[in-house]
This record gives C-alpha cells, sequence and structure tokens, in this order.
C-alpha cells in the first residue's frame, strides 16, 4: 500500500532511511541513488514522503542511525514519540544488521496511518490525501 507521511524534513528523512540501506561511505561515487521513498509536493506546498509500506530493505553491515536518530530526536524532545524510541530503534537496527527488514514496519506510530487506534498518525492514504485537497483527483480533476 502507499501512504503518504507528513514531514517537515521529509527529504531529509529519505535520504536518511536510505543510509541504512547505502551508508554514503560504501557508496560508489557514480551511484545517483540517495534516498529511500519518492517526496511529494502536495498542493499546499507541503512535502510528504511517499511510502511504499511494503518496501524491504537490507540493513547495511556498517549502517549508521545517526541521520535518522537526528531527525526523530525533536519529535522525542516535544513528547510526540517516547523517551525510549531512539534505543529500541537502535536494538532492532542492531538485530537485523545484515539481515532484511520492512521498513514501514518499524515506523513508530506517529509515523504510520492516521485512523480510529492512531489518531495522531502523520499517515495519509492517497484518498485522504484528495479528500483534504491536497492531490489532485486523478486524471487531472480537482475535488
Amino acid at each position: 500500500m502507499k501512504l503518504f507521511i507528513s514531514a517537515a524534513d521529509a527529504i531529509a528523512m529519505s535520504m536518511a532511511l536510505y543510509e541504512l540501506h547505502r551508508p554514503a561511505a560504501v557508496r560508489d561515487a557514480r551511484d545517483g541513488t540517495t534516498s529511500l521513498y519518492g517526496v511529494r509536493e502536495a498542493l499546499d506546498k507541503s512535502l510528504w514522503l511517499e511510502v511504499d509500506t511494503e518496501l524491504s530493505i537490507r540493513i547495511h553491515p556498517q549502517a549508521s542511525l545517526d541521520a535518522v536518530a537526528a531527525l526523530l530526536q525533536p519529535y522525542v524532545n516535544d513528547g510526540r514519540l517516547p523517551a525510549g524510541t531512539m534505543e529500541a530503534l537502535a536494538q532492532r537496527v542492531e538485530a537485523l544488521r545484515g539481515g532484511r527488514m520492512v521498513v514501514y514496519d518499524e515506523f513508530p506510530a506517529l509515523f504510520k496511518l492516521a485512523d480510529a487506534g492512531n489518531p495522531t498518525g502523520l499517515g495519509r492514504t492517497e484518498q485522504m490525501m484528495i479528500d483534504a485537497g491536497l492531490l489532485a483527483v486523478p486524471g487531472g480533476m480537482m475535488k
């Protein structure tokens, strides 16, 4: 499924997540890929990660969580993420180092789909985005 996740730092977040798969230190200079997900600009000019919820990546043996941690720490500082978020994520990445993980499955609830069970989630379906006037209706028509 495709979800859109609101993130002021959407581009940086996508790049930080890609670092788990291909750290900059091991990339070839000709490697043009630098981010894991696409970033979509909504009609109101806000940026959204366009997330494939089934995307599985290999966690590189030299992967560092530093870039992801730097982006998530403000959410911990302001109380939107629990204090233990970074430690739990670090343990999970360490456990999967050299193996595979479905990236979305490891996202904190804040970055998952907003629904009755997760009302503070920042994730939206394409239809939710259209209904909110953030994306055009397929075929170019505005809702």
